[in-house]
């Protein structure tokens, strides 16, 4: 029987679990991690609606987790929030959209990284 994906709190995060439902280990922490930052990545310049909330939730994840770390805020040329961020102990420079979702659209995005990522792991 396959375990039930992780459930986010109200705010997004992601409870750091194991698949088998205890703490998760340092090695689980730091995969998950880096399947975070991989995700982050390869979401990069995508102009989708649902693939930009993603990946903002997937930022308010790593910032949580302090593997991404906030520099600023600007406004984009069509007026939208742009996050200017940076992943810890790397300066390279990484542009993150505010597409201004409420907490129920935040759970629901958080609810499916939490598939995926009992999925990948």
């Amino acid at each position: 029987m396959r375990p039930q994906a992780a459930k986010p709190s109200r705010t997004g995060a992601l409870p750091n679990r194991s698949l088998s439902g205890g703490p998760a280990s340092p090695r689980q922490s730091r995969k998950r991690g880096e399947l975070l930052v991989n995700f982050f990545e390869r979401l990069d310049g995508t102009e989708e609606p649902a693939r930009i909330s993603f990946r903002f939730v997937l930022a308010l994840v790593l910032m949580r987790k302090k593997l991404l770390v906030y520099d600023r805020s600007d406004k984009g040329p069509d007026g939208t929030e742009v996050w200017t961020m940076h992943l810890k102990g790397d300066r390279q420079v990484h542009k993150v959209v505010n597409p201004q979702m409420d907490e129920d659209k935040i759970a629901e995005v958080s609810g499916k990284l939490s598939e995926i990522l009992e999925g990948e792991l």
